[in-house]
């Protein structure tokens, strides 16, 4: 047998391998304009807010819209009925009355213009968790960041994780999210070579990288147990907080507002968790899975998104003075963070709040 036939052989064997090739575009027949729900209600004091909006389909050129003229209301355990009222496009505000109580349970009611009518699950209020510290160690986190020609750079950026620790472990699953806020208190020179002037300057920085999450299940914590999870990620790096050259990082105040949730509002920010993080494997979750705990009453076919969450809420603020303040780098509980404004500068003098 020639070469040149098992040659002409081989290319017909491949050829007819690509040729049982097919191509499958899966038919999707989203739903139009589904509902979504985004509403919250604590044990601090109000107002609270319900906002509605509906869906666009994926890849559409059409911008998700408000839900206007909805009736939107609360009911509780106490049999009492709180009627929100619209204060703009897609938004409806409770009375400033309202309050939430632990132990109390709440549902959220909505009627949309178009008769249908949609509800939560019962949510109540569960007791707050106490803050007992924050625990400094040092630790790299990798982040990226964009260089002046566009290109994307990956680092490893040297910071302290900040460890939650609670002043108490319950046998139940501690179902708690948490979210942070940072002040930075720096100084830069300013002035003329006559006149110097030395600037103390602040501003707050929310929603930092890495500091709005749930306490996720880590290798090693009991049932409850979220002592592991850390909340914050600082890092040592001045232009991290958007700092200037000539900028002197002196200190950071750090907020953590602690909120515990139910079943249905973990498992909601768990599942959204999962997705961001997924490693778009054939069996990585898809949007579809989120589900919230809404659902329509008057259809129960009809499909609806979102959280209505009802929570107690928490919250502690720590000072973290940066080497080389400090030899030991350890997180000191502070109060006032509320009280100072989120920006700001002093001219030659320290401002009353100032922390060395």
């Amino acid at each position: 047998m020639s070469t040149a036939f098992l040659r002409t052989i081989l290319i017909i064997s491949v050829c007819s391998l690509y040729s049982c090739k097919e191509l499958y575009y899966p038919e999707i027949d989203p739903p139009p304009g589904v509902l979504s729900v985004e509403g919250l209600i604590t044990d601090q004091p109000g107002p609270y807010y319900v906002r509605l909006s509906r869906s666009s389909v994926f890849f559409s050129d059409s911008v998700p819209g408000p839900v206007n003229d909805a009736n939107v209301y609360v009911t509780d355990s106490n049999g009492d009925v709180h009627m929100f009222t619209r204060v703009r496009p897609g938004t409806y505000r409770s009375p400033s009355w309202l309050r939430g109580e632990v132990g109390n349970t709440y549902t959220l009611h909505v009627q949309t213009p178009d008769g249908e009518e949609y509800r939560s699950y019962p949510q109540t209020i569960h007791p707050p968790y106490e803050i007992e510290s924050l625990l400094a160690d040092s630790s790299y986190q990798t982040m990226t960041r964009e260089s002046n020609t566009g290109r994307v750079i990956v680092e490893e950026v040297k910071g302290v994780d900040a460890t939650l620790v609670l002043s108490e472990n319950r046998k139940n699953r501690a179902n708690i999210r948490f979210k942070s806020s940072v002040k930075v208190l720096y100084t830069y020179e300013g002035g003329s070579f006559l006149a110097p002037e030395r600037f103390f300057c602040w501003k707050e920085i929310s929603g930092f990288e890495g500091m709005d999450n749930i306490n996720l299940p880590a290798v090693g914590n009991m049932p409850g147990d979220v002592n592991k999870n850390v909340v914050a990620f600082m890092p040592f790096d001045k232009q991290k907080y958007r700092l200037g050259l000539f900028d002197v990082l002196r200190t950071l105040l750090v907020k953590v507002t602690l909120y515990s949730i139910g079943d249905d509002s973990y498992n909601y920010y768990l599942n959204i968790n999962k997705q961001l993080t997924s490693d778009e494997t054939i069996f990585a979750p898809v949007p579809s899975q989120i589900d919230g705990n809404m659902y329509c009453v008057s259809d129960e076919d009809k499909v609806v998104t979102g959280l209505f969450e009802a929570s107690s809420v928490t919250s502690g603020a720590f000072i973290l003075r940066l080497p080389p303040h400090q030899n030991k780098i350890f997180f000191e509980p502070t109060d006032g963070y509320d009280d100072i404004p989120q920006a700001g500068c002093y001219s030659n003098e320290h401002p009353p709040f100032w922390i060395n």
